[in-house]
């Protein structure tokens, strides 16, 4: 069993980048914080501090010079960390995924370890029971979203309709409407005309008779 279980932290080992290789660690460790932190025992609070590290060369190359133990340790104050301050969510499991992978096989060859680690196991039973009915709000938020965007979007198309003139004023338009006027005042005038001469015309006929 122990064979296997060095087989597959070799095998776990081989996933993580090439940075991770102490050394080619150079200025980017930050082991030396880590074990400090670790001894310090002010309530998790210099653990806290370096959690905020995301840069993944940086975690790869100090979990790569940690010891077992150490690694175990640190392991141990991330699942404190993730139960007090859920918002460092993502930092601790970047922590945790490193020290999973590194030193895998220290861990399970030790049942006691092992066992310890329980508490952390349940976290994730528990956050990963909700992701369904998380995922499914989600949708029927994204659903509800996009079904408001489309209301939205239709009331403003239908305020521009409101918004348009049926009708749209133009100078020229004015200017063909004073001529018109003009050419209809300049008929009627000589339709007058030639009423006035009939009606002479007819007084004349009529003197004569």
């Amino acid at each position: 069993d122990e064979e296997d279980d060095g087989a597959a932290a070799a095998k776990r080992a081989a996933m993580l980048p090439h940075a991770s290789r102490p050394e080619s660690a150079g200025g980017l460790s930050m082991a030396p914080v880590v074990r400090q932190a670790l001894r310090s025992k002010d309530g998790g609070r210099s653990v806290g501090h370096i959690l905020q590290t995301t840069d993944r060369r940086v975690l790869d190359v100090t979990v790569a010079q940690l010891s077992g133990h150490e690694a175990f340790d640190m392991l141990q104050e991330c699942s404190k960390q993730l139960l007090t301050n859920p918002h460092a969510s993502s930092a601790c499991c970047s922590w945790m995924q490193r020290l999973v992978l590194r030193h895998a096989g220290y861990i399970s060859s030790r049942p006691l370890l092992k066992q310890a680690l329980q508490p952390l196991h349940d976290i994730f039973e528990e956050r990963c029971s909700t992701y369904r009915s998380l995922s499914l709000l989600r949708g029927r938020l994204q659903v509800a979203r996009d079904g408001g965007k489309q209301v939205i979007a239709k009331r403003e198309l239908e305020r521009q309709v409101v918004r348009d003139p049926k009708l749209t004023y133009e100078e020229h338009d004015e200017d063909l409407a004073e001529a018109l006027e003009e050419d209809t005042g300049d008929d009627g005038g000589e339709g007058v005309e030639g009423d006035s001469d009939d009606d002479e015309e007819f007084s004349d006929s009529d003197d004569d008779v």
